[in-house]
């Protein structure tokens, strides 16, 4: 596969799961300084040099549209939600074409930029030979996931709880780790003690806020 500077990257931003380890409350409309999760996500995205974003939603979908209702993105409705991140992936990848390479990105990854996503396109539109691009943080690899468009039919396929973990065991030789320098690309929010620990706590380390992370 060949990334090209003429191919299109489509953000997808997966926002239709259920947060069960989070509470009663959706965790990606939880506010952080002063915006709701998922908007976090999607303005990073948006800000990026990604084609156009489509934001997959499910559970609570009319919350999620509401939150999003004045930006430019796409929604795509994943009725199979309660089927885990596979469903998603899934409704994603068949909302993308094969023509098209695909960034998947977490809803609960408030501190993802927009700089850590162009790293990834740049990445994809200068290497050949490889299948995905994955951010990796001293030496851990984290999220979001770039695949080229030669694995969007193989994306379609996803399904439960694994996502597209299965490519990237398949083809662990060929997704390139992309070094970046934010811790960001690791932190996903599951529970209320990842949201205390990481953004209300008043002793927490500044470097730790989004408005101090890139």
């Amino acid at each position: 596969m060949i990334g090209l500077t003429n191919t299109p990257v489509v953000a997808v931003i997966l926002a239709a799961g259920m947060s069960r380890r989070m509470g009663a409350q959706n965790k990606l409309l939880l506010t952080i300084e002063g915006q709701p999760m998922v908007r976090h996500v999607v303005l990073a995205a948006l800000a990026s040099r990604c084609h156009k974003v489509l934001v997959v939603v499910g559970h609570e979908a009319e919350c999620v549209r509401q939150v999003l209702c004045d930006l430019p993105v796409e929604f795509v409705l994943n009725p199979a939600f309660a089927e885990g991140i596979g469903a998603s992936v899934r409704a994603g990848a068949q909302a993308v074409s094969r023509q098209q390479a695909v960034l998947f990105c977490l809803a609960d990854m408030p501190g993802v930029s927009a700089r850590v996503i162009d790293r990834l396109v740049d990445a994809f539109e200068t290497n050949r030979g490889f299948m995905g691009f994955a951010p990796v943080f001293n030496g851990k690899r984290g999220n979001p996931v770039l695949w080229v468009p030669g694995c969007v039919s193989r994306l379609r396929e996803a399904a439960g709880d694994e996502g597209a973990w299965g490519l990237l065991r398949q083809y662990r030789d060929r997704v390139m780790a992309v070094e970046v320098t934010s811790e960001w690309v690791m932190v996903d929010l599951d529970t209320p003690d990842d949201f205390w620990r990481v953004y209300n706590r008043r002793t927490s380390n500044p470097a730790h806020r989004l408005s101090r992370l890139s």
